[in-house]
């Protein structure tokens, strides 16, 4: 081993966050430094010697710690900063420390030299002449080395300086002398902010408890003392259902309960940030071994709902069972994913939900809203053991209700005394129809079976319905009734459509908006937004058949220029409908309630309205005259006058395919006569004549050729064939003499007309008059 590797070190400096900062490595050397004119530590960078990590002096203070035999820690007194070697090899490490004791004269093999465990502050005895010093040096202790040692002195013989501490305050107490107390205050709370996971485990034992909340009551910015030992000794109670098996449970709960109390109740505003999270890590942990020793006890478990459901139990006992269940669920929330589900499964093998179901009919009421309260934690994490709980309640025959957990739930919903569990209800049903994070197979099928259950085979949807037929239906009933049937509008598609159709749903919902009280009008407005938010073609139709925007307009007529949250709910929902531009709802505005709409002018929501429906109307007659058919002759023309088409047809092997095909369907087809030229046309367009059949009845042999002159200033005549609608004109022969498709197929059909012409002797005598004349 070389002496660079025993003198090889990290350099550590601690932040303002309290965390130890990485400095660089290098290598460590005691020697003379000139900059402090005594010896001093020297770190230079292992990859560039040349760069000083580290340069202290060696003080002769006892500010220096050996800690796990590679670590020296110490403070700098010139800078207040704390700061740490941390060495590869122990050699290394015992050899500075020994140079360090030499220049502070002190002989490290004697024990002199204190380590970790023995390194105490110079407290004072207490007593009320030393009360403002003891206080001083515990509100100054801002180094981690001061701090370090007000612990290890608090700690050392079992808390016996805390002891003196308190038999103190008990005689200022008596003596009823405030500034004392202030200063007991102002001890205590720094020693609680001197943040060490020891030190607040012991002061919140049994055996110090009291002695701490003692202090803590004279807080100098509250005028009365605040009497937590009264609260913490009597009013809080703990009260053991069953006997723990395990004997470590009792303490923790003790301690995360005494924790939680100081954060949230004692010191809520002078705790530090570094104290705080301290003290939420310790509760965190406490909490998660008490569910963990719990839950793994499967003979305690099996013992809690065994006496949950014990007959003849009282209410008392009853709501101390099911609140020990609602704790157990308020920690299991700090669990991870897979823990926290063992957890909520464990609940469900030994029959939660079957307490549940009791219970959440009980007359007491605080028992009621404890099940709520687990059932919400439930479904908040696994709501499929909910609902497959309830699937497993199906009747085995006609006569059977089945459903009952379901039936419990509704019926509470509608028929509760207690507005407070008739409002947790409707979150609940809410939580339990929440099917859309259904993934894989099995879940959409076990969500099909869910949703026939509610809609048709348990007709529970009819059940929640059924009170709005009622004309005295209370307030409260009414807003949860439309909360729950938006949630259904928005999350079970056709479902809930057909459902809403067939029974005119929406209708009877409307109707609640001439209720006298405010917030059922809101709530079936919010209902009757998620209707028309699908944007389904479907329920619009339903909106213009039955004219259900008459109770809206009715309403929103009746509220007038008000401007109050009625009136901005109707607003938005006519700014929704112009936004997404849904067109039949936008015409049957239009057209039905224009006269009324027209009139406010306070916003431009029913003007923009109006405007978006010219707009429709505009691009619907724009749209109608741009699909309307073309007549006969355009299409033809069109077709000529189409670059792409000319330019198909004017290559070469393209034209000679089409002049071979218009010979075959010429020798085939026409029955071929000489053309006879019109005495203005100069286009001299001869025809060969194909050989005369030898007799009738055999097949006509014969060829046609094209040969096609032009002419600056080509005429033709316009012949029209008769056995046809579309005319035949002059543009089958275009201006360059090309031929096109449409010039083959005008003068094929030119051909058929003239010898038409010929063979009728009379037509020839007509046309000539007609051309004298």
């Amino acid at each position: 081993m070389t002496s660079t590797n025993k003198k090889r070190v990290k350099v550590y400096q601690l932040d303002d966050q309290g965390q130890w900062e990485d400095k660089g490595t290098g290598h460590v050397d005691c020697t003379f430094l000139k900059k402090f004119e005594g010896m001093g530590l020297i770190v230079k960078s292992e990859k560039e010697p040349d760069v000083v990590l580290l340069e202290s002096k060696i003080f002769n203070e006892d500010i220096y710690q050996l800690q796990a035999d590679t670590l020296i820690v110490w403070n700098d007194p010139t800078s207040d900063t704390d700061l740490a070697l941390s060495f590869q090899e122990s050699l290394g490490c015992k050899e500075v420390w020994d140079q360090i004791c030499s220049v502070q004269k002190i002989d490290s093999e004697t024990g002199n030299r204190r380590s970790k465990g023995e390194n105490f502050a110079d407290l004072p005895v207490p007593a009320v002449a030393t009360l403002e010093r003891i206080e001083k040096i515990f509100s100054t202790a801002g180094t981690s080395l001061k701090r370090e040692q007000l612990v290890n002195s608090l700690l050392k013989d079992n808390g016996a300086y805390l002891k003196q501490l308190f038999e103190l305050f008990s005689m200022v107490e008596d003596l009823e002398e405030k500034d004392y107390l202030h200063m007991f205050f102002n001890i205590f709370k720094s020693t609680i902010l001197l943040n060490e996971n020891q030190l607040l485990e012991t002061l919140f034992t049994d055996e110090f408890i009291y002695g701490v909340l003692g202090p803590l009551e004279y807080d100098p910015e509250i005028a009365k003392p605040t009497r937590h030992r009264e609260y913490v000794k009597n009013q809080v109670v703990f009260k053991e259902i069953v006997p723990f098996r395990n004997p470590d449970i009792v303490p923790k709960i003790h301690l995360s309960f005494r924790l939680q109390y100081l954060k949230d109740v004692i010191l809520p505003r002078a705790l530090d940030d570094g104290t705080f999270g301290t003290i939420n890590s310790l509760i965190f942990i406490n909490n998660v071994e008490i569910v963990n020793s719990i839950q793994n006890d499967e003979q305690f478990m099996t013992q809690v709902f065994a006496r949950i459901t014990q007959p003849g139990l009282t209410s008392a006992d009853r709501r101390n069972c099911v609140a020990f269940v609602q704790e157990l669920c308020n920690l299991a929330k700090h669990l991870q994913t897979q823990p926290r589900l063992a957890f909520y499964q464990t609940l469900h093998r030994h029959g939660i939900c079957d307490v549940l179901q009791n219970t959440l009919n009980d007359e007491e009421l605080s028992i009621r809203l404890i099940s709520i309260h687990i059932l919400d934690s439930i479904l908040g994490h696994e709501p499929s053991l909910i609902r497959t709980f309830i699937l497993s309640q199906k009747p085995q025959n006609s006569e059977e209700e089945g459903y009952q957990f379901l039936n419990t739930i509704v019926k509470g919903l509608l028929e509760d005394p207690e507005l407070g569990v008739r409002v947790q209800l409707t979150e609940i049903v809410r939580a339990i129809l929440d099917v859309t994070n259904f993934d894989d197979a099995k879940q959409n099928s076990d969500k099909d079976e869910f949703l026939n259950v509610f809609y048709d085979h348990g007709k529970f949807i009819t059940k929640i319905v059924e009170p709005l037929q009622k004309p005295d239906i209370q307030p409260s009933i009414a807003e949860s009734i439309c909360d729950i049937l938006s949630f259904c509008v928005q999350n079970h598609g056709y479902r809930i459509r057909y459902y809403l159709l067939n029974c005119n749903l929406v209708g009877k919902v409307t109707k609640l908006m001439k209720s006298p009280h405010r917030h059922v009008v809101l709530s079936s407005i919010r209902f009757f937004r998620s209707f028309v938010g699908m944007k389904d073609d479907f329920y619009n139709r339903h909106i213009t058949k039955n004219n259900l925007f008459d109770p809206i307009i009715e309403v929103f007529t009746k509220n007038g220029n008000r401007y109050n949250l009625l009136n901005s709910a109707i607003i938005e929902l006519f700014d929704f409908i112009r936004k997404e531009n849904i067109k039949n709802l936008i015409s049957h505005l239009h057209d039905k309630y224009k006269e009324v709409l027209e009139k406010v002018d306070y916003v431009d929501t029913c003007k923009l309205l109006f405007l978006k429906y010219e707009q429709n109307q505009q691009d619907e007659s724009q749209n109608s005259v741009s699909t309307q058919p073309s007549s006969g002759l355009s299409n033809s023309r069109e077709l000529v006058t189409s670059q792409e088409d000319e330019e198909y047809f004017k290559e070469e092997s393209i034209e000679s395919d089409n002049n071979s095909k218009l010979k075959e369907k010429v020798e085939d087809n026409v029955p071929f006569q000489p053309r006879k030229h019109a005495e203005n046309d100069d286009d001299d367009i001869p025809v060969q004549s194909p050989p005369k059949a030898n007799s009738p009845g055999k097949e006509r042999k014969g060829k046609l050729s094209f040969n096609i002159k032009s002419t600056s200033a080509p005429t033709s005549p316009v012949i029209v064939d008769p056995c046809t609608t579309a005319p035949a004109s002059a543009e089958a022969i275009n201006p360059n003499g090309d031929i096109t498709a449409s010039n083959i197929h005008s003068g094929l059909k030119t051909i058929e007309t003239e010898e038409s012409e010929e063979a009728s002797p009379k037509r020839q005598e007509t046309k000539k008059k007609k051309k004298k004349k």
